[in-house]
């Protein structure tokens, strides 16, 4: 596996060998859902305004940013921020590792970010750290709080997420 990561590497990293491919590499579904099984981890820890780790518990773009950092991506800190990074997806092709983002009104800022952990039955499942809850799974469309707010998903992941240590 860590040749593999490591043939991806040299070849999105633009250094040419035989082995690449003129596509980039696409993140594994493995690689997806040991993402989704570390940020699940995390179900049932406080919630902290500016809170970045578990010991001092989490506030939404915290604990998106060290989930991700685990694997070797680093976002932003800011919800805000981490809305504008990757690329934007449609929600019929949004997948486990993507991010959801949330605004109180149209034209409003960005001021809530969660990981997507999954699609069933056509609901976009999620976790993320909330205020009053701390860390939860949410189903997207029946918190009708979350789903009022919903504006959009992104790959952040790209070709680029290292195995965890």
């Amino acid at each position: 596996m860590r040749v593999l990561w490591y043939a991806a590497l040299v070849c999105t990293a633009g250094w040419m060998w035989s082995g690449c491919v003129t596509s980039k590499p696409s993140v594994s579904q493995d690689m997806r859902s040991s993402l989704v099984a570390y940020a699940r981890s995390f179900v049932g820890q406080p919630y902290r305004a500016g809170g970045d780790n578990p010991k001092r518990g989490f506030d939404c773009s915290g604990f998106v940013h060290y989930v991700f950092a685990h694997y070797g991506l680093q976002l932003p800190r800011t919800s805000a921020e981490q809305a504008r990074s990757g690329k934007e997806v449609a929600r019929n092709e949004v997948r486990a590792g993507d991010i959801a983002y949330f605004r109180r009104s149209p034209q409003g800022r960005v001021f809530h970010v969660a990981i997507v952990v999954g699609v069933r039955s056509g609901e976009v499942q999620m976790v993320h750290a909330t205020t009053s809850r701390g860390v939860v799974e949410d189903a997207l469309g029946t918190a009708p709080f979350w789903r009022d707010q919903y504006v959009g998903f992104r790959n952040v992941l790209g070709g680029h997420l290292r195995g965890s240590q």
